[in-house]
């Protein structure tokens, strides 16, 4: 259960933010209910001031995010409890990914020191529960947008407010690849 529940507003809608005594568990779009196991319970007294600032310096960055300016979500803590030895490196790899920027599935799967595991790379991004502060937006097929949790329409729109332009017109390849 979380510690705390936030909600964050912004010009496109309703985000709420779910967090642990470990940091941000689980981030919702706009229209996604928690799940009844994820109802706030109270932090411990002593955790209880520090999740209060996370979550206030998430909120600001949310919304400075979403008014179109660029954001490091790195010093918000992230809590990967749950996740498996591999799953936990493609986050922290996709975490490192730069705002504006957009890479492969091939190529993270690769930077792993597993080039053929594309598809395993994209379950992963699949399942991550903090989209945005781990930027699973920013990785794309060769030659298509690939998939979002919460729907390709969000991925697109979140790349259109880094100034990401997905593809370029001659090869269909994410642009600044070869």
């Amino acid at each position: 259960m979380p510690a705390m529940v936030q909600e964050i507003e912004v010009p496109l809608g309703r985000f709420t933010a779910l967090w642990s005594e470990r940091g941000l568990s689980r981030l919702l779009f706009p229209g996604a209910t928690p799940l009844p196991a994820e109802k706030s319970t109270a932090a411990t007294s002593s955790a209880a001031g520090l999740v209060a600032l996370w979550a206030e310096k998430l909120s600001g960055l949310v919304k400075f995010y979403f008014s179109g300016g660029a954001v490091d979500f790195g010093e918000i803590p992230v809590d990967f409890t749950g996740y498996t030895p591999f799953q936990l490196r493609v986050l922290q790899l996709v975490r490192a990914i730069p705002y504006g920027t957009v890479v492969t599935y091939g190529t993270v799967a690769a930077a792993l020191g597993r080039p053929g595991a594309a598809r395993a790379v994209g379950q992963v991004l699949a399942r991550n529960r903090t989209p945005v502060v781990v930027p699973c937006h920013r990785v794309v097929g060769r030659g298509w947008c690939g998939g979002f949790s919460a729907g390709r329409r969000w991925k697109e729109e979140l790349l259109r407010l880094e100034g990401v332009t997905l593809f370029d017109s001659s090869s269909r390849r994410p642009a600044g690849q070869a």
